[in-house]
């Protein structure tokens, strides 16, 4: 090669045929997993297997194979071979799960908790079409049909928690909570792809956000259960410093899906209530104290609502409060 022959950069050229995409591909891909979703949502998740989800994500990555020899590979697969194709594939996986590349690839098979023996199912389906929405710029249909139908089971949801009566009420809410941090987390996992390069470039709420937000709305916020929830909760706590035992349990799961919900819904919608009531039953207390009581009495009585306050907090409310409320 002569001195002055100049060096060629490599190029990677895009392919030269056009692909034509179903002009109902979108459609009736949302279909797939709007049906998905739901299935989630009414406790049939177990029909989503491993097997269907190995070959999903071997097909991301190897699609000029066949459909059949899919199948076939898939099902005699074992996790030596995975590992071996997944290794030498580590770049792509690097694009889906990050820094943790094939350590996180097994990782997010483990929380979905499911079996490695293979199920007939559809979450190949379910995998390989969310990808390919995304990739086919069809993200934006992807994203708002997963809040139409979250949104949908979440009144469906409150429906049954507005309907729940006396004691009941929180125990309803409570199970409903679960029911959907379970779906949440899964819907999240099948949809990590979307989650990863559409939701931020498109600068939309990320998945598991967007569940807490849907729930804060449709739920929490919801003008029959909002003063319902804060009432209950309030007249457990007075309950309790009158001598009765409560379920502290429910109360701390309950408190926590509103600290879960964000700082400023525990704050509006429980902890601002809850110091206002407090202060006006100490306000009675206390001189009702001071009328009946010595000055040692009364400083022993304080000390011991003092230490009551403390554990409450300790049991049930956010830590922050403790201050709020030994400071009344």
């Amino acid at each position: 090669m002569s001195s002055n022959q100049k060096k060629r950069n490599f190029q990677i050229e895009a392919f030269k045929h056009k692909v034509v995409v179903d002009p109902r591909y979108a459609d009736k891909t949302w279909r797939l997993l709007e049906h998905a979703i739901n299935e989630i949502y009414n406790h049939n998740a177990s029909g989503l297997s491993f097997e269907e989800l190995y070959r999903s994500l071997f097909f991301l990555h190897f699609p000029i194979l066949s459909y059949d020899l899919q199948v076939t590979w898939i099902s005699a697969m074992s996790r030596i071979a995975t590992e071996y194709l997944f290794t030498i594939n580590s770049h792509a996986y690097e694009e889906v799960f990050g820094d943790l590349g094939l350590e996180g690839f097994h990782i997010y098979l483990r929380k979905l908790s499911l079996s490695y023996v293979a199920l007939t199912t559809d979450l190949q389906k379910l995998i390989i079409n969310a990808y390919n929405m995304v990739l086919h710029k069809f993200g934006e249909k992807l994203y708002t049909g997963l809040v139409s139908t979250m949104t949908s089971h979440l009144t469906a949801m409150s429906g049954c928690i507005e309907n729940a009566h006396g004691e009941m009420f929180l125990e309803e809410l409570n199970n409903k909570w679960t029911d959907h941090n379970k779906a949440l987390q899964m819907i999240r996992d099948i949809l990590m792809y979307m989650d990863r390069t559409y939701v931020p470039s498109s600068r939309k709420t990320p998945v598991h956000e967007l569940g807490l937000n849907l729930w804060r709305d449709n739920v929490i916020h919801l003008s029959g259960i909002q003063t319902r929830l804060q009432n209950t909760l309030l007249q457990l706590i007075h309950r309790e410093r009158t001598g009765e035992v409560i379920n502290r349990g429910l109360m701390r799961n309950i408190i926590k899906m509103l600290m879960d919900l964000g700082p400023s819904v525990y704050q509006v919608d429980f902890e601002r209530l809850f110091l206002e009531v407090s202060a006006d039953f100490y306000r009675v207390e206390s001189q009702e104290f001071i009328e009946c009581c010595d000055c040692g009495d009364y400083l022993q009585k304080a000390e011991r609502r003092l230490n009551e306050e403390i554990d409450r907090v300790s049991h049930y409310l956010d830590t922050k409060s403790e201050i709020k409320i030994t400071m009344l």
